[in-house]
């Protein structure tokens, strides 16, 4: 473990220590502990850990979330950290900046599917509600609901996809 991965850890730590601890949580019935934890996060940059600087990230490496999701996993903060990761860096794969806020990667639609390569490499089918974005990408969107979620699923797009 490098240096650099203890301090993400522990800047997640001290983080979920002061704002996510047992007590406070469990004090909390209305979540409105989650706010201002999530905030903290975002402001230190750990929610966008594995967004490049240039996409407006923290540039973190891969190891460096998942020293930050550890931490997560062992206060069990039910908050949507993980999520917004993968979906950043799915996000910052296709080149398009990420949003403010919580986000989630999820398939949208019964059919559609969401696979992991044995290369590393994503591949997300989208059966309908589905543009190409240029030759390379594919993006599939619903528009904000009364829970005001939005989602977006993006990837590079393979000949039997377009």
């Amino acid at each position: 473990m490098s240096a650099g991965e203890n301090l993400v850890a522990g800047t997640a730590a001290q983080i979920f220590a002061d704002l996510a601890d047992p007590q406070s949580v469990n004090r909390g019935s209305d979540g409105a502990w989650k706010a201002p934890l999530w905030q903290a996060l975002a402001g230190a940059g750990l929610t966008l850990g594995w967004v490049p600087q240039a996409q407006g990230g923290a540039g973190g490496d891969l190891a460096d979330g998942f020293e930050v999701i550890g931490v997560a996993g062992r206060f069990a903060a039910a908050v949507p950290l993980v999520e917004t990761l993968l979906a950043g860096w799915l996000l910052a794969r296709a080149e398009i900046s990420s949003p403010d806020g919580a986000m989630t990667v999820a398939p949208m639609h019964p059919g559609d599917r969401l696979t992991l390569n044995p290369d590393g490499t994503l591949r997300l089918a989208i059966l309908r509600s589905a543009r190409t974005m240029g030759p390379r990408h594919r993006l599939s969107w619903s528009k904000p609901g009364p829970a005001a979620w939005q989602r977006v699923a993006v990837s590079r797009a393979t000949p039997s996809m377009l």
